[in-house]
């Protein structure tokens, strides 16, 4: 049900001490128009007293890129934006693969969504 997260070199993953299930339901509403609703829930199993530590334990990459070039005064705000760039990229490119199933489903000649595949 639950496709498992695959560790990238650009995309960082969490480690498994974390939970991370999505849902998807792409519903016809008319010939023109279909509903998408998705839930990414990504939940830790452990508390952590500050960014860096969450990082350092759950993306050690993103934490490791951070911690070489910030300074301990700024390491908390750069870690905290490291992993908010990380999130919008995986966003993006979580939209993208969901417009691409989305046109997929459309009939190039007619414009029309499909109803059988």
């Amino acid at each position: 049900m639950f496709a498992p997260l695959h560790a990238m070199r650009s995309r960082p993953t969490p480690a498994p001490d974390e939970t991370f299930q999505e849902w998807n339901e792409i519903r016809q509403l008319s010939p023109e128009a279909c509903l998408l609703r998705s839930v990414c829930v990504l939940q830790p199993v452990e508390s952590y007293d500050s960014m860096a530590a969450y990082a350092r334990s759950l993306f050690p990459d993103v934490y490791r890129a951070v911690a070489g070039s910030a300074s301990p005064e700024i390491l908390e705000a750069c870690v905290e934006r490291a992993l908010r760039a990380r999130t919008l990229r995986q966003t993006e490119d979580y939209f993208a693969n969901v417009t691409a199933v989305l046109e997929s489903l459309v009939d190039p000649l007619t414009m029309q969504y499909q109803t059988r595949l």
